[in-house]
Parts: structure tokens; C-alpha cells; sequence
């Protein structure tokens, strides 16, 4: 969407073809690490926070093991079972690893190396968004000016909708509230970018 707003703006200001590819790439590559920074600091935050969780929960299970047992049973009961099945479910899952079974319950960490890989995040986001902002790249360069723009755009909305049908399907939202939202956002940015456009020129 950044990629493409930049080459909007570019186009409507009289830019071209290479003029308009070379600012993509560019947009592609800087977009790329920001969004690496901002993803693996949001992560690395986030990890720091998981393992402060378990060194914590580890001290409480080597200090006061009975009662991190009750609180463990009480979790279960609260979610409908009863007393004896709660402590039976306690008594199998603290056995088997009392420090795993209480960051399940209350923390939603199934393993102890269950927690969140920055690098993994951060390579994965900058990854996708640099191949997204790559497929206008060759119509930069193939198409003819005149129609660059409506190209464009039908490249953007393919995207759009793609994106938000598979959000919204992820997530349990509504499809088409998702599409027409996501839809509206990206056109307005578009917009922005045309008239932004229309007040320089190359």
C-alpha cells in the first residue's frame, strides 16, 4: 500500500517509468527494515515479558507447590469442571510438569519454548510486506503511462480484498465489513497520494 500510494503520487506528478521503479525499490527496501525494527522491538518486548512470566511462575512452583497445586485446580473448576475431575486434571498435568501445566492455565504457554521468536516475526513481517509492495514493480516498467494508473489500482484492490477476506476469516470477523473498510482505507491513502502528486511535477 506505501509502495503503491508512492508510485500514484510519482505518476501524478509526471514521473517515469524509472523515475517511478527506482522510488518503489526504494520504498520496498527502507519499508522493509522499519517494519523488521518495529515488529522485532514489538516481539522482543513481548518475549521479554513471557520470560520474566516463567522465571516468576518457576519460583512459585519450587517455593509453594501446594499452592500453586489449588490455584491450578481452582483454574479448572472455574472453567465448568468439577472438584474432583479439576483435581484429577491437576493432580495428571502438575505430575507430569507443574511448571508447564500452570503457564497453560493461566498464561496460554503450552511449552516452556512456546514463547515468541522476535527474529522469526520480524523477518516474516518485512518479508511480506517487501513481496507485496514488489508486484507493481514490472508494470512500472512495461506498461504504458496513460493506463499505468488504473493498473495499479486494479493491482491494489486485488490485494486489498485478498488481505482482508484473510483477516477477517483468521480473526471470525465480517467479510465484507473487513473488505469494504479495508477497501476505503487503502483508496483514501491512494487519494492522498494522487492530489499530493498533482502539486509537483517532474
Amino acid at each position: 500500500m506505501a509502495a503503491a500510494g508512492i508510485i500514484q503520487g510519482l505518476n501524478t506528478a509526471g514521473a517515469t517509468g524509472s523515475e517511478a521503479f527506482v522510488a518503489a525499490v526504494s520504498t520496498t527496501v527502507v519499508g522493509g527494515l522499519l517494519i523488521f525494527g518495529a515488529e522485532y522491538g514489538e516481539a522482543a518486548s513481548e518475549r521479554d515479558s513471557q520470560l520474566a512470566i516463567i522465571e516468576a511462575e518457576r519460583r512459585r512452583v519450587e517455593m509453594s507447590p501446594q499452592e500453586e497445586y489449588d490455584e491450578l485446580v481452582d483454574i479448572y473448576r472455574r472453567k465448568g469442571l468439577s472438584d474432583r475431575v479439576a483435581r484429577e486434571v491437576a493432580t495428571e498435568l502438575n505430575a507430569k510438569d507443574a511448571l508447564t501445566a500452570q503457564l497453560d492455565a493461566e498464561y496460554g504457554i503450552k511449552e516452556i519454548g512456546d514463547i515468541v521468536r522476535p527474529m522469526w516475526v520480524g523477518r516474516w513481517s518485512a518479508a511480506g510486506f517487501m513481496v507485496g509492495s514488489m508486484i507493481p514493480w514490472p508494470f512500472l516498467l512495461i506498461v504504458p503511462v496513460l493506463t499505468r494508473e488504473i493498473v495499479l489500482a486494479v493491482i491494489v484492490a486485488v490485494g486489498l480484498v485478498v488481505s482482508a477476506v484473510t483477516g477477517a476469516r483468521s480473526d471470525g470477523s465480517n467479510v465484507i465489513t473487513s473488505v469494504v473498510r479495508t477497501l476505503g482505507i487503502g483508496f483514501g491513502t491512494m487519494a492522498i497520494s494522487l492530489v499530493a502528486g498533482s502539486l509537483v511535477s517532474f
